[in-house]
């Protein structure tokens, strides 16, 4: 068995302090999780941590979009360079929303099939990123 007891110590950290925990996994990749709290407002803020710092993560999963369920081109409204967006915005009422970039060397494909239906429960979005020699990684905000 894997010890995975890193997984479950959540914190927050300055931007400063980053690259120095970042973790990779075993297949290369790494992880980071932002609450935008509206990513129109914040969009350049968000733009500007991810150039502080020099760890490039794999996947980038952001919690409270704030992103409109009547938004269109939302990819070209928020894009991160070498990222592909995938968004699931709040349909029932403002705020709330989540996304995930993805770099885009890493084939990936969305999984709506996995996505929260019950917008008062949660909202959450997936990917999933084949493995040739190992079983996919699946991805969620």
């Amino acid at each position: 068995p894997t010890d995975n007891t890193h997984l479950l110590n959540c914190t927050y950290h300055f931007s400063d302090e980053i690259d120095n925990i970042a973790i990779t996994n075993q297949n290369g990749m790494s992880f980071l999780h932002i609450n935008a709290r509206s990513l129109n407002a914040n969009f350049n803020k968000v733009n500007s941590l991810l150039t502080e710092i020099k760890s490039k993560f794999s996947i980038i999963g952001i919690s409270e979009t704030w992103i409109g369920a009547d938004s269109t081109d939302i990819a070209d409204d928020y894009p991160l360079q070498n990222y592909t967006f995938h968004s699931n915005p709040r349909k029932l009422k403002n705020g709330g929303g989540v996304g995930i970039y993805v770099r885009t060397e890493i084939p990936s494909f969305l999984r709506k099939d996995l996505r929260s239906h019950n917008e008062s429960v949660a909202e959450t979005i997936f990917i999933e990123i084949p493995q040739a020699k190992s079983k996919n990684i699946i991805a969620g905000v």
